[in-house]
């Protein structure tokens, strides 16, 4: 599958003319030809893959390697999954804090649409979580808010 999307953003006749293991910088690849595999990629297997995906993994092999991780974490190696993580330290966070943060409404009209398709305002939250790690994520979320100072803290 990998080799066959390569082969067509390069222009050539078949998957048996990409070496899995050459670099895709070696195999001509430019910032257009990386964009456009991964909307292929992605538009085949309905994965959620980030832009950067030809430069953190710069092969056909390494690619093809991360697309079985994600579709089986438990046929990775043993290598962590980061949306494993994602979902597991998102689990563990309180409905309320979810609500407080302004996310609980968002995150179920994602869920809703089996993540297709998002209400007006609810993109540019997810859009800002996209963009945030999830260390990230649970600290604005569970973090006091600081319009007040704290009792006994001085001015």
């Amino acid at each position: 599958l990998v080799r066959g999307h390569v082969a067509a953003v390069l222009g050539h006749a078949s998957a048996a003319e990409v070496d899995p293991e050459r670099a895709f910088r070696d195999l001509g690849f430019d910032s257009l030809a990386a964009v456009e595999l991964r909307n292929r990629l992605v538009a085949e297997t309905r994965l959620s893959l980030p832009p950067t995906l030809v430069f953190d993994y710069p092969s056909a092999a390494a690619t093809t390697t991360r697309l079985l991780a994600l579709v089986d974490p438990g046929d990775a190696g043993g290598a962590p999954d980061e949306d494993a993580e994602f979902r597991r330290g998102l689990a563990e966070l309180p409905v309320s804090a979810l609500r407080d943060a302004g996310l609980l409404e968002p995150l179920r009209e994602l869920v809703d649409s089996g993540g297709k398709a998002v209400g007006a305002g609810a993109g540019e939250v997810l859009g800002e979580i996209d963009s945030m790690e999830l260390e990230d994520l649970v600290k604005r979320t569970l973090e006091p808010q600081h319009d007040e100072p704290e009792v006994g803290a001085e001015r």
